[in-house]
């Protein structure tokens, strides 16, 4: 009867092995998770190997086998249900709604001043993606800060090609909305950089750090941002060169009452050139709503309410 009851702990802890077992296999096979299959394995193992290692020690080393497994089977209850009431925290086993909301959590702390607030869980990206949002919302102040000081309100008047000292005037301030412009945009082009190298002095493994950036510059790469930023550098470029254009034949151009004349040895040159400046700009203005459109999108996939 002794064996028998032994046999009945041992198929017993059998089945709660495989219960305990096979979701995390399952999780680990379709998960993004390194080693993939061999991973899912290895946590099956896992998942018995503390309760064995105990009933061995406590039993099986003394030739108790029927003690053993009565300590086996009462092992993997106790994990099994310690994993039911406090559930296996890797991140690699998270659904995409839990990590929307975790990565949406350290967003909306970092734009929100609160970048040191506590959130649920944490994976090894967590820094990388704290940094980058701190790059790119200390960037995104103080372009926006140095854009406001720029006045560009007369832009394409007729005041603003009335004589050389008020293109001159307006050449300046485009200039500097240029300057800014490439700043921007330089610096976007570049942040994968930054956060590569933040990867690189993470936790995360090397095949999740390849997967981190596939997926990164998949999101990142001619994005509606990027492409928007581009828009902006071509589009002040092209009001400089309209402008210096106008400068270099400011003897043909004045303003009589509220309309810009323009001379017949210059009138083909300065419409193509401020044509192609309009189409810029009207570039710029549809890429501006897409962008917002986006961001919009972007707050409601991850919950974002940002104060």
């Amino acid at each position: 009867m002794k064996t028998k009851a032994s046999w009945w702990f041992l198929l017993g802890a059998f089945a709660l092995w495989l219960l305990g077992s096979l979701p995390r296999f399952v999780r680990g096979v379709t998960a993004n998770a390194p080693g993939g299959i061999s991973y899912a394995l290895g946590q099956m193992v896992g998942f018995a190997v503390i309760p064995f290692l105990v009933a061995y020690i406590a039993r099986g080393r003394k030739g108790d086998w029927g003690g053993f497994s009565k300590w086996f089977f009462f092992g993997l209850l106790i994990c099994g249900g310690l994993t039911a009431v406090r559930p296996v925290e890797d991140w690699r086993y998270w659904s995409t709604d839990q990590m929307k909301k975790h990565l949406g959590e350290i967003i909306k702390n970092e734009q929100n001043g609160h970048p040191n607030s506590a959130v649920a869980g944490r994976t090894p990206f967590d820094d990388v993606l704290r940094g980058y949002s701190a790059d790119v919302a200390e960037e995104g102040k103080t372009y926006e800060a140095t854009v406001a000081a720029i006045d560009v309100t007369d832009i394409y008047t007729p005041r603003s090609f009335a004589t050389k000292e008020s293109i001159q005037q307006v050449m300046r301030r485009v200039q500097a909305l240029a300057a800014a412009n490439s700043n921007f945009y330089n610096f976007w082009i570049s942040e994968p950089k930054a956060v590569e190298k933040r990867l690189g002095q993470s936790s995360a493994s090397d095949n999740d750090q390849r997967n981190f950036m596939v997926g990164f510059h998949k999101t990142y790469d001619n994005s509606p941002m990027e492409r928007l930023l581009k828009a902006r550098c071509d589009w002040s470029a092209s009001v400089i060169s309209l402008y210096s254009f106008a400068l270099m034949h400011s003897s043909e151009i004045h303003v009589s009452g509220q309309q810009l004349v323009i001379g017949p040895k210059c009138i083909d040159g300065f419409k193509q050139k401020e044509d192609a400046s309009f189409a810029l700009r009207r570039t710029v203005l549809a890429l501006r709503a897409e962008v917002d459109k986006s961001i919009q999108e972007t707050r409601n996939a991850f919950g974002l309410k940002i104060q």
